[in-house]
């Protein structure tokens, strides 16, 4: 019989006798520490913006190959965040940013346009290298979004 837990040495054992052997999974979701901030600026009674930070200390992970084999699935950039010997994630910190306008407002009817940076330091997110459910994850690079919207 094979016990599996995530993390912790976990002990069963059996009325009749026999060989029970324990195993570890490592906990894929054990992020140590986390922290967003995000600080909004009303300019004008029309105009605002506002920027954000993240910061992520990076997941577990469980590996039992060579770190070579990583480099030729993976591109150099993956592997320097990779850290085998703690199998951990390195941390990521990331910074966005947002502007918005109400570009016309009338009783019944107010349009808004609103511009968005997200990952603006351009950091690769490596989020889970070999997850148990999930497998590799990397997150998006530096982006931006237009958005128009009419409220009525």
């Amino acid at each position: 019989m094979n016990i599996y837990t995530a993390g912790i040495p976990a002990e069963y054992g059996r009325k009749m006798g026999g060989v029970v052997e324990v195993n570890t999974l490592q906990d894929s979701q054990d992020q140590r520490n986390t922290v967003r901030a995000r600080v909004r600026y009303q300019a004008t009674s029309r105009i605002w913006t506002a920027f954000g930070v993240q910061y992520d200390s990076g997941l577990p992970f469980d590996f039992d190959g060579d770190p070579t084999t990583v480099l030729a699935e993976y591109a150099q950039q993956v592997l320097n965040r990779i850290n085998f010997a703690r199998s951990r994630i390195y941390p990521a910190f990331q910074t966005n940013a947002s502007l918005g306008a109400e570009i016309f407002r009338s009783g019944r009817m107010k349009i808004r346009f609103q511009a968005d940076g997200q990952n603006l330091n351009n950091v690769l997110n490596v989020i889970d290298y070999g997850g148990l459910f999930s497998g590799n994850a990397i997150g998006p690079s530096r982006y931006f979004n237009l958005r128009l919207t009419n409220i009525f």
